[in-house]
């Protein structure tokens, strides 16, 4: 849900500018910002994201037990009753995608094979993903993502493709399925998709290390 369209008595500038910074450090990768995020609202979905937020920020430093302990109160706030069935779906995704992360940063493959499956089943229930989406990662971008770090890009590309699907323009799932199309050796799909990428964030900080993967491609071209 996006917290500052079906919220109406929390649409406050706050919130709204605490959605933009959360969506910020995930896009930008700035996860040692994570621990300063407040919770502005006494609510569930607030919490659920900053609890997503530390168990992804654990996960990228390394620390599976503090991600496994932010997954695992996620999870207890999805099972909670009473909530409106949207949102607790939401946060129930929430909670898949942070289990599976956990899982990740602890070395156990299977485990984050079957979180992100869930993940993504869960997503395509949905009929359509609010816009910006939540999780802020959608899952198959996510899924995407970690089987490209688990070297299997054959199947990464399918799911950013999907995401593609659900969530158009996605410069992350652009250059997804770039890096996959790379590691696969075909490059007429991996230089279409970085030109794609550097179109889109040509206004980005110079020094993203996206941006250097995808000119490096280009200026080899297409010998990575």
């Amino acid at each position: 849900m996006e917290r500052c369209r079906t919220r109406p008595r929390l649409r406050t500038r706050r919130i709204c500018k605490r959605d933009m910074l959360t969506r910020f450090m995930v896009e930008s990768g700035d996860w040692r910002g994570v621990a300063t995020v407040p919770v502005v609202a006494p609510s569930r979905d607030f919490r659920a994201m900053k609890l997503q937020l530390e168990a992804m920020a654990a996960a990228k430093r390394g620390d599976p037990a503090i991600a496994k302990k932010a997954a695992d109160e996620l999870e207890r706030l999805a099972s909670e009753p009473g909530q409106h069935p949207l949102a607790q779906t939401i946060i129930t995704l929430q909670a898949k995608e942070a289990q599976a992360v956990a899982a990740h940063a602890a070395g156990d493959e299977p485990r984050v094979i079957a979180m992100m499956t869930n993940a993504v089943e869960i997503e395509d229930s949905i009929e359509a993903l609010s816009q910006p989406p939540y999780p802020i990662i959608p899952a198959h971008e996510l899924y995407g993502t970690v089987l490209l770090e688990l070297k299997r890009p054959a199947e990464a590309a399918k799911h950013f493709a999907e995401a593609l699907k659900r969530t158009p323009g996605r410069p992350m799932a652009i250059y997804g399925i770039a890096r996959a199309a790379e590691a696969l050796g075909d490059t007429s799909t991996a230089r279409a998709r970085y030109t794609e990428f550097l179109d889109l964030w040509k206004q980005a900080d110079p020094d993203r290390p996206e941006l250097a993967t995808a000119r490096g491609f280009i200026t080899a071209g297409g010998r990575s």
